[in-house]
């Protein structure tokens, strides 16, 4: 069933250099990535056919996510995507969607209401908007409070900072991981943003830190239902959450079995 108009425009984006107009130290591949999408106001709803991988990823194969950059991945139910924070410093927004109705999502807000605790840890479930487990949480090495608080990086935010208007946000890297396996979501949830470091002071106040992560550090995560993974190596290069470089790395995933 398709909603929704039928034209499309097409848009391209890439990270900018920094606000403060230079580039920051670091692999210059890493911050000069560019997609070129085809994005459509038509609504799809539940209509896909579901893929047993996700074309070039496959089961136990390791991939690269560019520093600023995004992937989807499928996960069936009971299986595993395993997300390593190479460099250590990497904040990873992550969204999970239900594959059979897009309308259900993994909720931080209903997250932190099932388990009563700020942070997710190691053996905990990650729960939708319908209170249904999405994923768990299987093998955390790094032992981080994984922030649950903050939304993702977009757009606004950047023009705050004063950014270009093609500041790379983990916003468009939502949707444009999901265009490219031909999901096209209605909204973007708040995302849990693993290894973001947002310690929360005298049961009031929130700071940005960098990541307490070291380099290798990685995160076990098990499907419940069939589902859409998304993450984004958030793209934030003037706060200290992807370290005191302030440069965006790459990291690594699987899908296993």
């Amino acid at each position: 069933m398709l909603i929704g108009g039928s034209d499309s425009r097409r848009r391209k984006t890439q990270l900018s250099e920094s606000c403060r107009g230079r580039r920051r130290n670091g692999d210059p591949k890493q911050l000069e990535i560019g997609y070129d999408v085809e994005y459509s106001p038509t609504l799809y709803i539940s209509t896909i056919d579901l893929p047993t991988g996700t074309g070039e990823v496959h089961l136990g194969t390791l991939s690269e996510i560019p520093g600023g950059g995004s992937v989807a991945v499928f996960v069936k139910a009971g299986h595993v995507v395993r997300l390593v924070n190479t460099p250590g410093t990497q904040t990873v927004d992550t969204w999970c969607i239900a594959a059979r109705d897009m309308t259900e999502y993994l909720s931080v807000e209903h997250t932190r209401r099932m388990l009563s605790r700020l942070f997710p840890r190691a053996g905990d479930s990650l729960y939708s908007n319908r209170r249904n487990v999405l994923l768990t949480i299987e093998r955390d090495t790094s032992g981080c409070n994984h922030d649950m608080l903050l939304a993702c990086c977009d757009h606004w935010l950047y023009a705050f900072y004063g950014c270009a208007p093609d500041h790379r946000n983990c916003r468009d890297n939502f949707f444009e991981a999901l265009a490219r396996l031909n999901v096209r979501p209605e909204v973007v949830p708040n995302p849990i943003n693993f290894w973001m470091n947002v310690p929360v002071e005298g049961n009031e106040r929130i700071d940005l830190r960098e990541p307490a992560s070291r380099p290798g550090d990685f995160l076990v995560l098990r499907a419940q239902m069939d589902c859409f993974v998304v993450f984004s190596a958030c793209p934030m290069d003037i706060t200290p959450v992807n370290g005191a470089g302030g440069t965006p790395r790459a990291v690594h995933y699987e899908l296993l079995e």
